[in-house]
């Protein structure tokens, strides 16, 4: 990216590994103007991170950012409102709940990058378990490679599968004779680096991992994926997850093992026959609510499910396009006074929402 930008804008870097001296030098250079474009990771919303004139904010993957980081970048370095452009290959329900209240506008890409399928998605028992991994097995025997992703690192209170335990389960058990390969938050970054280093490479056949697959993975030759516990998980979750496979354009298949049952399991079911992200994060909406509007809660459930209000999506789109012409000029002295009434109950967090 820095090579096809070099030549129109002065371009800076700025991650928690980059050193002291060189970090200093990169925010005085910043706050001067002499970098016009940084790219970087969280580091770049510490408090010390000044722009002098800040006008663009792009956040890539925009639900690994708390509320209050998304937040913090914009209020906190510019007298001026930036424009802001967050993106995700699978809209979080706090996310659409607020492009529906009016907070964002949104374009939705929904076709497939090309030569890409849609990935053979089934729900099964823990019973069934075995037929996940018969699949695996014939998915290795044909060159390709697999993922199995655990809800938690390693045994605890729950009984969720471990990915540690599944590791040695399977190495002593169904995957035996395969290369296994073990992938957590608790590794070291060397440990991780090695362990997608072979990976990639194809020197193991099945990685075991948890969540941090989730996002930023590109090895084109895996065509199946094992979710244990696929319950503990939320649909957007389950959703960024599957698309670890079938990106080298081989048909593949994500296998959601589940103990739930009822509506539980009738909520996994629904990812079988949906794979667009905004439809699905549309679901988990309706299912287990957005989250607090204007506080710093993103998941579970809200103050009120759009389903106990009966009303639509269209209903709720009218109400946004209804609210915006209030902001913008309050029609008379009820609209002035509920106006008044939202910005004194939410504060900060709803002002800066109102003058987007």
């Amino acid at each position: 990216m820095e090579s096809l930008l070099s030549d129109r804008c002065s371009v800076g870097f700025l991650t928690g590994g980059v050193s002291g001296k060189e970090k200093q030098d990169t925010m005085t250079r910043l706050q001067s103007g002499d970098i016009q474009l940084l790219i970087g990771t969280h580091a770049m919303l510490e408090p010390g991170v000044r722009w002098k004139r800040l006008g663009l904010v792009v956040t890539d993957e925009q639900h690994r950012f708390g509320v209050r980081q998304r937040l913090s970048l914009p209020q906190g370095n510019s007298e001026y409102a930036p424009h802001i452009l967050v993106m995700s290959a699978t809209p979080i329900p706090r996310s659409l709940a607020l492009t529906l209240f009016g907070d964002l506008d949104i374009t939705v890409i929904d076709a497939l990058p090309k030569g890409r399928r849609p990935i053979r998605t089934e729900v099964i028992s823990e019973r069934q378990r075995h037929l996940a991994y018969d699949r695996v097995v014939q998915e290795v025997s044909q060159g390709h490679q697999a993922y199995v992703v655990c809800p938690v690192i390693s045994e605890g209170k729950t009984d969720r599968k471990a990915a540690v335990d599944v590791f040695h389960e399977l190495s002593q058990g169904h995957l035996r004779g395969l290369r296994l390969g073990l992938l957590h938050g608790s590794m070291s970054k060397s440990e991780v680096d090695e362990a997608m280093k072979k990976f990639i490479a194809k020197e193991t056949d099945v990685l075991i991992s948890t969540t941090v697959i989730e996002v930023g993975i590109d090895v084109p030759n895996a065509t199946c994926m094992v979710v244990e516990d696929a319950e503990s998980f939320g649909l957007a979750t389950l959703h960024q997850l599957r698309g670890r496979v079938g990106r080298g354009g081989s048909e593949s298949y994500c296998f959601l093992v589940s103990k739930a049952s009822g509506d539980a399991r009738l909520r996994l079911k629904l990812l079988e026959k949906n794979h667009d992200g905004f439809k699905v994060a549309e679901m988990d909406l309706e299912n287990r609510g957005p989250g607090q509007f204007f506080g710093v809660r993103q998941h579970g459930m809200g103050e009120t499910k759009l389903s106990e209000l009966s009303l639509s999506v269209e209903e709720i789109q009218r109400a946004r396009e209804e609210a915006k012409r209030i902001v913008s000029s309050p029609a008379n002295e009820m609209e002035q006074e509920l106006l008044l009434k939202v910005k004194k109950r939410f504060g900060n967090l709803a002002r800066a929402g109102l003058s987007r």
